[in-house]
């Protein structure tokens, strides 16, 4: 079995199956998901993560992001690799910005038929990832790998609030005020 190093950050080499890569990784997760599941049969929790994935996920490819995963009900996508994008924290923000509005159309449509509404959580995160398969000899998944990704995922589920986009520093840094935002201070 071969063993993996990453690359230092920037650099552009590759290491078994797995590339050295700037990225933005992107996490949306379905706050209030759980004890509406509980309530409902299995066929109306499928249609109704189906609904979610298929808003989430084009909204991940319009942006030229990269579906990642389903993790329960949450998506994880990325920007910047396989190919390239030097606007790739933008993408994501766009991405996010494009899952909110989609959110919001799809509760007034859930409220209009007296259904529960779901918010969004989103979290994003720039910076070095390696990319590349990972898995075992039967299954591998493309995937991004590195602390950039786990930072984005304590993000969102630390810090952003139902109906955020919360941002880590890198990605406000790439951002050069393209997108308003606002400070939530420091969090370890």
């Amino acid at each position: 079995e071969s063993i993996v190093q990453a690359a230092p950050a920037g650099s552009d080499a590759t290491v078994g199956r797995m590339k050295a890569a700037e990225a933005t990784v992107l996490f949306a997760d379905l706050a209030g998901f759980t004890p509406i599941s509980e309530k409902a049969s299995p066929q109306e929790v499928a249609e109704l993560l189906e609904t979610y994935f298929t808003h989430a996920v084009e909204a991940i490819f319009n942006a030229g992001g990269t579906l990642d995963k389903f993790i329960g009900d949450a998506v994880m996508a990325f920007f910047g690799a396989p190919v390239p994008q030097a606007d790739h924290a933008l993408r994501a923000v766009h991405a996010a910005l494009k899952i909110l509005a989609a959110q919001e159309h799809w509760n007034a449509e859930r409220a209009r038929r007296g259904l529960a509404t779901l918010q969004v959580r989103l979290a994003i995160n720039s910076g070095p990832v390696v990319v590349g398969d990972v898995g075992s000899r039967k299954r591998v998944d493309y995937t991004v790998l590195g602390n950039t990704v786990n930072v984005a995922a304590r993000i969102g589920a630390y810090v952003a609030d139902p109906g955020d986009i919360v941002i880590g520093p890198e990605t406000q840094r790439l951002l050069e005020g393209a997108v308003p935002t606002k400070s939530l201070g420091e969090h370890q």
